[in-house]
């Protein structure tokens, strides 16, 4: 037997090892009643079997590939030893295949082996490669186990989580997404609530009775949503605390997925139908009352919409209006809802000075005692929230204090939205005067579109009969308020109706006073003769491109501005055709002493404005830098004396404008020598031209003139006493913006 060992090159100690192996496990198998063993040709045995069954006793052994050698390149003497692939073993050992194994070649990506034999390095003998899986089978016991990345899965209908296993630190499994309940099934609870009932990321089937009870939450949610718009209070956090809290009140601990649920909630859904209804008591607890925060405006049944989105165009409460409503006024709507009402007349008493506010403090209580004097809600006719403050304020003794909405948070000042008959938008915006711009442009449309029976054309004289103060007229579905108006065509007067009444009583005085003109016997002509040698100055005044003021303009404006003092003088203009012709009558018989004492009074106007212009042009040759000087010189020349000024003006000004007049010669005069005294006075105009940019005081563009004259031509004298500081007054109201 040794010689044919030695013959064959087979080891005799391994045989004899292998006899001996093979009779004890024969011995074993025959004592604990196992079956024979039935020989088998070498292509009918299973490998995996075995190789699994051999691995139980080899755990320490096996290795993975290094897959960082594999993108290494070899280099030098030792490249075919670099070239071969190593593992990792376990506890962090490396080993590579000894070269006469069947598996050097081929690498697998693990393997086992029967034996490691370390030499000048690590070889491992007898090896076979393994499926990674059969290490968990075999030693899982021995494995460490952790998770990561816990979420919810909607496809599964469960809460997954990844894991991974290490065997003597090698990774037998690298992610396995496996079901969380498994591992954590509080947590996958959670995360199922989270996931499946509150965010909805669950598939469900539609008009199923089972799941009613989400449809009834949605609805109950979107209430929320309206009321959290309405309240402006982001502390209704609904989907996160007030749902994930009444759903993990009512399920039970075994509700991991929307397999447990759906079981749980087939054996409870009769019995208990309600159980999981949301009410909108549990989202808004102790919520204002509804009266505060209507849908509709009690007096005009006007649709109220509210939005809770700062930046956004339309963030607060939108009132959707029909042109007639619009038209009717918009002022109560600016006293909003009665739930925002304390805030809106606190954000109010900050826009005061901050020496008037000190006097109001604390501005929250001072607020709440106004808004308990105000009604709960205004009549159609009453006043702007502004004004309404502002007498609250004067009936508690405080001085007079002028309250603004321009500086108010944009969510107070509602935006009005105006529709048509069909209730299609035409204007939107928070701005009235510029949304009655863009309505009264839709209106002025459909009146030319549809003119109203008395609508009357071409008329050089009255049309006859009473003109009525306001009438309605209908368009389709649509009824509003027009007010008739005789309106200037110059070469004849139209009677038409118009949309805005503030619009009437200066469009149908300056109808009246076109008929006056075509009663005045050539009153151009009259005015021309009577300015005599200012006519000269009229056509120089007309090639100079700072005032477009033309001879013939300049005359026209002259007698319109003298048959306006007339009828005012009258008592304004007539609506009765008996009203008319006595006027007509009072004009015939005062127009000319009347054109005698305007010609008198507005005489020196183009003379003065010549020479002004002609002394800025011969500045403009100067070698010292007066551009400045010059171009504000400019500009208050074109704001005295610009077309249809006298009119624009009133006679009862002109004297006060031949005196701006001569205060402007002054400073030109003066300017050469001046000019750094003049540049900080311009300075300071300037500034306070800006902060009355936005003042809606006709009298301050007088007061700024009326300093100038203080500033450059003293000796002329003021109308009354004037300063910096008494138009910044009158200023601060409109400069706390």
């Amino acid at each position: 037997f040794r010689r044919m060992c030695r013959r064959e090159f087979l080891n005799h100690n391994r045989l004899r090892e292998w006899q001996d192996l093979y009779s004890q496990l024969k011995r074993v198998a025959k004592s604990i009643g196992m079956a024979k063993p039935v020989r088998r040709r070498a292509d009918e045995i299973d490998e995996d079997s075995v190789h699994r069954a051999i691995l139980t006793g080899l755990l320490s052994q096996i290795g993975m590939r290094d897959e960082s050698t594999d993108k290494t390149a070899s280099k030098g003497r030792d490249r075919k030893r670099d070239r071969r692939t190593e593992y990792i073993g376990a506890r962090n050992s490396r080993f590579v295949i000894a070269p006469g194994s069947t598996t050097a070649t081929s690498s697998p990506r693990w393997v086992m082996a029967g034996e490691l034999v370390e030499t000048n390095r690590l070889y491992a003998r007898n090896v076979a490669p393994l499926d990674p899986r059969w290490i968990e089978d075999a030693a899982g016991h021995l494995a460490t186990y952790s998770y990561a990345e816990p979420a919810w899965n909607r496809a599964r209908g469960a809460a997954t989580v990844v894991e991974r296993a290490m065997l003597y630190g090698l990774p037998i499994v690298r992610g396995r997404t496996i079901n969380l309940d498994r591992v954590d099934p509080e947590l996958a609870r959670s995360l199922f609530i989270q996931g499946a009932l509150v965010e909805r990321d669950w598939d469900v089937p539609e008009d199923s009775r089972l799941h009613r009870f989400l449809g009834h939450n949605d609805r109950v949610l979107a209430e929320a949503a309206r009321w959290e718009a309405k309240t402006r209070n982001r502390s209704l956090d609904l989907e996160v605390e007030v749902l994930t809290e009444h759903y993990d009140r009512h399920l039970p601990a075994g509700a991991v997925s929307t397999r447990h649920f759906e079981r749980w909630w087939k054996q409870n859904s009769d019995r208990e139908p309600g159980l999981l209804d949301l009410s909108l008591d549990q989202v808004l607890g102790e919520a204002t009352s509804p009266e505060a925060y209507p849908d509709r405006w009690p007096a005009s049944d006007a649709p109220l919409s509210y939005l809770f989105e700062p930046g956004a165009p339309v963030d607060g409460i939108t009132v959707t209006l029909t042109i007639a409503q619009f038209l009717a006024g918009i002022a109560p709507y600016t006293w909003l809802v009665p739930g925002h009402r304390t805030e809106l007349v606190t954000e109010l008493l900050r826009t005061l000075p901050k020496r008037e506010r000190t006097r109001l403090a604390p501005l929250a209580q001072t607020a709440a005692e106004i808004v308990s004097q105000l009604p709960e809600w205004p009549s159609v006719d009453s006043v702007d929230i502004c004004t309404a403050v502002e007498r609250q304020l004067a009936e508690r003794g405080e001085p007079t204090y002028e309250v603004s909405v321009r500086a108010l948070p944009t969510h107070l000042r509602p935006v009005f939205e105006v529709v048509d008959g069909s209730g299609r938008m035409i204007a939107a915006g928070r701005e009235p005067d510029r949304l009655g711009r863009r309505v009264m442009g839709v209106v002025r449309s459909l009146l030319t579109d549809h003119p109203h029976p008395m609508t009357r054309r071409g008329l050089t004289d009255w049309p006859g009969g009473d003109i009525i103060g306001c009438t309605t007229f209908g368009f389709g579905d649509l009824s509003i308020e027009v007010f008739p108006a005789l309106v200037d065509q110059k070469h004849s007067v139209d009677l038409v109706v118009l949309p805005d009444r503030r619009e009437q009583h200066d469009v149908h005085w300056a109808g009246v006073r076109r008929l006056l003109r075509f009663k005045a016997e050539r009153p151009a002509r009259r005015a021309m003769n009577l300015l005599g040698d200012s006519g000269a100055a009229l056509n120089r005044l007309a090639t100079s491109d700072i005032t477009s003021v033309t001879p013939a303009g300049f005359v026209d404006d002259l007698v319109d501005a003298a048959l306006d003092a007339l009828i005012d003088a009258a008592g304004g203009p007539p609506w009765s055709e008996v009203d008319m012709r006595a006027l007509i009558r009072f004009s015939a018989a005062r127009f000319e002493p009347q054109l005698t004492a305007a010609v008198s009074d507005v005489g020196e106007i183009p003379e003065l404005a010549v020479d002004v212009v002609d002394r800025l042009s011969a500045l403009e040759e100067s070698t010292i830098d007066l551009s400045v000087a010059i171009a504000d010189c400019r500009r208050v020349l074109r704001s005295l004396v610009y077309p249809n000024s006298l009119t624009a003006q009133g006679l009862d000004r002109s004297a006060d404008v031949v005196r701006y007049l001569r205060a402007l010669g002054h400073r030109v005069d003066q300017l050469p020598g001046d000019r750094e005294r003049d540049l900080a006075n311009t300075g300071r105009l300037r500034e306070l031209e800006t902060l009355a940019e936005h003042s809606a005081d006709a009298e301050v563009p007088w007061m700024l003139q009326e300093l100038r004259v203080s500033l450059w031509a003293q000796h002329l004298g003021t109308n009354g006493s004037v300063s910096a500081a008494r138009i910044r007054r009158r200023l601060e109201p409109t400069s706390n913006l």
